[in-house]
């Protein structure tokens, strides 16, 4: 199915002769009448070609296999995206509906953004390439393939089918051949991303806030370190220039979504709908939001919460977060409370098997003698550790910053917490207090 647009009729109304001009008119009137109507025809033609154009979004999907790869599937694709049958030796000559029997995580991007805009045509250009590194995309390399080149040529050849000057969106999925290069390559990749983008930067087509969703080679089922590196490479890349560039991070896609249990190199069909549209929502929300690729999470208790006579701590229901094993992360919290007679508040951290060090603090803010108690620590989570009241009731706060790297298993980290034991009023941690955490490496 083709856009391109045909000549209209065009419609007089004035009495015509039966060659069109008006009754009455000359001969050589009649001429310029011909010739007016053919180039008010033509008028309307590149208007209407203008407005295609205008009316039309463009995403450019380039990359390794995981961009290549079109699987089958069932599903509904919106009727306003389109394909452009190109790929890396081909530049591409027609527009089609895509199918609702195939999948390719373009084809799932461009769909999002279809349904986002149910009055616009959505053209999904994909030009991928296995087993590919970055320097085929930089012309000075002198790789071949050139896939700069292929990518060029079929972006060009669809702006001019469609009768438009610029793409609207990157999607970019490559690197597992630079992962696999090793660390030198790896140490290099950020340099030769950034000369590619200078490259695209040059051309007519791409504005520079054009926005380029950057997904994550998948490291969350391969323990492999230099995976984990090279993504780091990825967040700066889309650091550099945090308004035009996302990072999207594979590793919480779910493992039944990859095609190889031992290598998660590939997705499934689905793998590639789910992750399409999850690069598509991170493209359409985080684009002129200037962000750090690595945000602190944090949870925040809502609901004040008592214990009594609970002399083992207890993780809280709330203050919870999720740790994987191989990264390291800084964690920290404040946990505010109340306990009434002296140290009848007990806490510790729990969290899986871990290489750690860090420090707490814990002081009073309203018992009499301001006791305060600090402890560095560098040989597992602190337990059984106690706010030191020296008599009465009083409201203390609890600090908390550590570095963590897990050694062997996926596990939660949580703030626990009892009163030691039936001794007056209950013990009581306050809504308000949080944990939070960032991922270092």
């Amino acid at each position: 199915m083709s856009f391109t647009p045909t000549k209209p009729a065009v419609v007089v109304f004035a009495p015509t002769t039966a060659g069109g001009a008006p009754r009455g008119a000359s001969m050589a009137e009649a001429q310029t009448w011909g010739t007016e109507m053919e180039t008010y025809a033509e008028s309307i033609e590149a208007r209407l070609v203008t407005q295609l154009g205008t009316d039309t979004i463009v995403v450019g999907v380039f990359g390794q296999s995981n961009v290549e790869r079109i699987l089958a599937y069932s599903w509904t694709p919106p009727p306003n995206l389109f394909l452009w049958n190109s790929n890396s030796a081909n530049p591409g000559t027609i527009l089609a509906p895509v199918p609702g029997s195939i999948m390719g995580v373009g084809y799932s991007f461009g769909a999002e953004i279809a349904r986002r805009n149910p009055t616009k045509r959505v053209v999904v250009i994909n030009v991928g390439r296995g087993s590919t590194p970055i320097a085929n995309w930089v012309v000075t390399s002198g790789a071949t393939p050139n896939m700069y080149a292929a990518s060029k040529a079929a972006v060009e050849a669809c702006l001019a089918y469609l009768g438009k000057t610029s793409i609207d969106y990157v999607l970019w999925w490559q690197g597992e051949s630079d992962y696999l290069a090793g660390a030198a390559t790896i140490a290099n990749y950020v340099k030769s991303w950034s000369a590619m983008w200078f490259q695209f930067f040059g051309e007519v087509w791409f504005p520079r806030e054009t926005p380029f969703a950057i997904m994550a080679v998948s490291e969350r089922y391969v323990p492999d370190p230099l995976m984990k590196s090279f993504n780091r490479e990825l967040r700066r890349v889309a650091d550099l220039e945090p308004p035009y560039r996302t990072f999207v991070d594979t590793k919480y896609l779910a493992a039944d979504l990859w095609d190889d249990p031992t290598s998660r190199i590939h997705m499934t069909a689905e793998g590639y709908d789910v992750a399409g549209r999850t690069a598509a929502l991170a493209a359409l929300a985080g684009f002129s939001q200037g962000r750090d690729a690595t945000p602190w999470q944090t949870v925040v208790k809502r609901i004040t919460e008592s214990r009594t006579n609970t002399a083992i701590p207890i993780a809280d229901k709330e203050l919870k977060l999720s740790l994987r094993s191989g990264y390291t992360y800084n964690i920290r919290g404040k946990i505010w409370g109340s306990t009434s007679a002296a140290a009848d508040f007990k806490w510790a951290l729990d969290g899986p098997a871990a290489t750690l060090i860090g420090g707490t603090r814990n002081y009073m803010t309203r018992d009499a003698s301001g006791t305060r108690n600090d402890l560095i620590y560098s040989a597992g989570y602190p337990s059984g550790q106690v706010v030191p009241i020296t008599g009465g009731d009083g409201f203390f706060m609890v600090e908390f910053d550590l570095i963590v790297t897990p050694t062997s298993s996926d596990a939660p980290f949580s703030f626990s917490w009892s009163q030691t034991a039936a001794t007056g009023d209950n013990t009581y941690v306050f809504a308000g207090s949080f944990v939070e955490l960032t991922e270092v490496s």
